[in-house]
C-alpha cells in the first residue's frame, strides 16, 4: 500500500514538519518510539512536496491493532483503507 501524504498538512507540532521538507529527495526510514526500548519503522520516500509511506496494508493493520484503540482504529480506517 502506498499512502502519500502532501508535506504541507504534517503536524508542525514538534519540528516534523520542517524536518521532513529540509529532506532532499529519497528514500529514509520514520522511526516510532513507541515505548522505552520498542521502535516500529516505516519506510518512506520523500518528493518534492510530498512523503510517499510504502508499508503493507496487514502491516498498518497490525500496528493499528497493537496501538489505537477501538475508537481510533474507526476514525482513521477509511484513510487507510482499512474499512473495505
Amino acid at each position: 500500500m502506498n499512502k502519500n501524504i502532501e508535506v504541507e498538512s504534517i503536524s508542525e507540532e514538534g519540528g516534523l514538519r520542517k524536518e521532513v521538507d529540509d529532506m532532499t529527495t529519497g528514500c529514509f526510514i520514520l522511526a516510532l518510539k513507541i515505548k522505552e526500548r520498542l521502535f516500529e519503522g516505516i519506510v518512506m520516500h520523500k518528493f518534492p512536496k510530498s512523503v510517499n509511506m510504502m508499508v503493507s496494508r496487514e502491516n498498518i493493520f497490525s500496528l493499528h491493532l497493537r496501538y489505537l484503540t477501538k475508537a481510533e482504529r474507526e476514525s482513521v480506517a477509511e484513510a487507510f483503507e482499512l474499512d473495505k
